[in-house]
């Protein structure tokens, strides 16, 4: 059996894809998180560490953010 796979426009369709930041402490939960969405045909980037996550965003472009607000150590938004 032949596999075809068309690269010819793959630099564009990963241009265009939508980007999403996913920040959680378990590593389980990014992992999953990362799988579902990529087969959703989305570019996802995750971190466990909050600090690692916030300097990330404020780096790089995103289209959406997943946040786990009861991170150890954490207080979101105070």
């Amino acid at each position: 059996m032949e596999v075809y796979k068309d690269y010819s426009n793959l630099s564009e369709r990963i241009e265009n894809m939508k980007r999403i930041l996913v920040i959680d402490d378990e590593v389980m939960i990014v992992d999953v998180m990362k799988v579902i969405l990529e087969d959703m045909g989305y570019q996802v980037i995750g971190f466990q560490s909050s600090q690692e996550g916030e300097k990330d965003a404020l780096e790089n472009d995103y289209d959406l953010i997943l946040i786990d607000l009861r991170m150890p150590g954490e207080e979101w938004g105070g």
